[in-house]
């Protein structure tokens, strides 16, 4: 099965409320990176770990775009253990 990560840039955008590249950056990563991400680059495992984290966004959600948005509470606690 091949995965269509098209739609990535758009998705992170919209976790951070459709924020421009700047403020993505100001998340912790590069603002090189995150330019990167525009352009085609996936961000890495950790970063998308840290994106769940800080966005409550579903992995499944921000990478193919199915799915819901975001992680209800009590799911992300069990995760998180």
């Amino acid at each position: 099965m091949k995965v269509n990560t098209s739609g990535v840039w758009e998705r992170l955008q919209e976790a951070f409320g459709n924020a421009k590249p700047t403020k993505i950056a100001s998340a912790g990563v590069t603002e090189q990176s995150v330019y990167r991400w525009r352009d085609g680059d996936l961000p890495g495992l950790d970063t998308l770990i840290k994106i769940y984290e800080l966005r409550n966004v579903s992995l499944h959600w921000l990478l193919i775009g199915e799915g819901p948005k975001f992680i209800k509470e009590d799911k992300r606690a069990m995760l998180l253990k």
